[in-house]
């Protein structure tokens, strides 16, 4: 719906005639839109006898085309009629060039609601749109050019052309690359470090604008959301103008959502950012029997145990001292910790060994290879190396096949190693076969297994 102008007009018509009796003059007026509307008038004689007639208060409440017919008739005279159009124009709109923000806009006011606004240079056609119900609207990407003119149209009649309106050159700036990081967070370093491709200096942000200057501007700097420095520069002309911002303190590890957002009133605002993850310490790591003692995590930290394959042992919670212990810990190397706080973790701590007091030796396993020769696999699980290892061998029940293997060796922590007899070989068969394991720091070990001899000595 098209708002009414609400303008009045008084219409008057001259009848030539003095002879004419009970005179009478009529109208009707056909809107715009196709309504009607038939004023009342009043007659009015001069001295001469000649008649007007004047129809005052007619409301022209839509821009558009009018059509008036008007009437006389007179008891002693023909009917007459006559007819008359007139085209009542919008007023003119305003229009103004938006923010110099790179969108190159014009911004068009005191339209009637739903009129076609056109923005034309001379009198090209650049582009068209309909008005809001508050009369504005706004276009976007108008190319850079001096004397754009306005017009809005309604029922068909243009207006007068508004003001000329400039689309000047915005000022264009341009970031470097930013490269961000963060340290791990220890008693001291608890600073994020950023800087640009176009600068290697930290904490830094250089920018760059085209031939057109960029007035005020200003960087903010914001982390997870909350702006910490905001820093208004002077004008950032052609070439490079940098900004140095402080080190910011980071107040935990974590995961950060890192944003500068850079503004003029002459530019397009560019933001430049990203993520960057801060992760916790590494936290300090001993041995006390078979517990693993931690120290150096945040409080309320989750503590992580690994094994030597990388495999989760157990958890703990650090305490407000940042201290955590797993007991009962199985005899072991390769051993080490994590903390996870803020939802990283951190790398591993040195790696440590649960070692007993005494060796933990077991016989693994006991066999006859293909040349008749006993192996005999052994493992030391308590991290102690036993002594004047010895191994005896022997089949039972047959003469002279029997071999002592001394002073042997086996490692800590040593896993399958294996031992074979070189004298002994036994020819295919099934045999009763005795090991005896012995090492001055351990207790004697013996086992007897039924094998079989596949295949004989050569």
């Amino acid at each position: 719906m098209v708002p009414r102008l609400a303008t009045e007009a008084s219409l008057t018509v001259n009848v030539a005639t003095q002879t004419a009796s009970a005179l009478t003059v009529d109208m009707v007026i056909v809107l715009p839109d196709g309504s009607t509307s038939t004023p009342t008038g009043t007659l009015a004689t001069d001295r001469l006898g000649n008649v007007a007639v004047t129809f005052s208060a007619v409301q022209f409440n839509l821009p558009g085309t009018y059509h008036v017919l008007v009437t006389a008739a007179a008891a002693n005279a023909k009917l007459v009629t006559g007819a008359a159009s007139f085209v009542l124009s919008p007023t003119t709109v305003s229009a103004v060039q938006g923010p110099l923000d790179g969108t190159q806009q014009i911004i068009v006011s005191d339209a009637l609601n739903g009129a076609l606004i056109t923005v034309l240079d001379d009198s090209t056609v650049v582009v068209t749109g309909t008005a809001s119900a508050s009369g504005t609207i706004t276009f976007d990407d108008i190319p850079v050019k001096n004397g754009y003119t306005v017009t809005q149209t309604v029922n068909d009649a243009a207006s007068a052309l508004s003001a000329p309106v400039n689309v000047s050159q915005p000022a264009v700036l341009s970031v470097g690359t930013v490269t961000i990081s963060g340290t791990a967070l220890g008693s001291s370093e608890r600073e994020l470090v950023f800087s640009t491709g176009m600068s290697a200096t930290p904490n830094s942000i250089t920018l760059q604008s085209n031939s057109v200057a960029a007035k005020d501007v200003t960087v903010s700097f914001a982390v997870n959301g909350f702006t910490y420095s905001t820093i208004l520069t002077a004008n950032v002309t052609s070439g490079a103008k940098t900004l140095n911002f402080p080190a910011f303190p980071l107040p935990e590890p974590g995961r950060y959502h890192v944003v500068f957002t850079i503004s003029s009133p002459d530019a397009k605002n560019i933001t430049a950012g990203g993520f960057i993850v801060v992760s916790p310490t590494v936290v300090n790591v001993s041995v006390s029997a078979q517990t693993v003692n931690v120290t150096g995590a945040f409080a309320n930290a989750t503590v992580t145990l690994y094994d030597s394959a990388d495999k989760v042992v157990a958890t703990a919670t650090a305490s407000s001292t940042g201290e955590a212990s797993f007991a009962s810990v199985a005899f072991g190397a390769g051993y080490y910790v994590t903390q996870t706080f803020g939802g990283v973790e951190s790398a591993k701590s040195s790696e440590v060994s649960v070692v007993g007091t005494v060796p933990a030796l077991e016989i693994a396993s006991v066999s006859i290879n293909e040349s008749g020769q006993v192996v005999v696999s052994l493992t030391e699980r308590s991290g102690v190396a036993p002594t004047n290892l010895s191994i005896h061998v022997r089949a039972l029940g047959v003469e002279g096949k029997e071999q002592t293997l001394s002073a042997q060796t086996l490692a800590a922590f040593g896993t399958n190693v294996a031992y074979t007899t070189s004298t002994l070989n036994l020819a295919a068969g099934t045999y009763s076969i005795d090991v005896i394991v012995s090492a001055t720091n351990v207790p004697t070990q013996r086992i007897t297994l039924i094998l079989t001899s596949e295949v004989g000595p050569t």
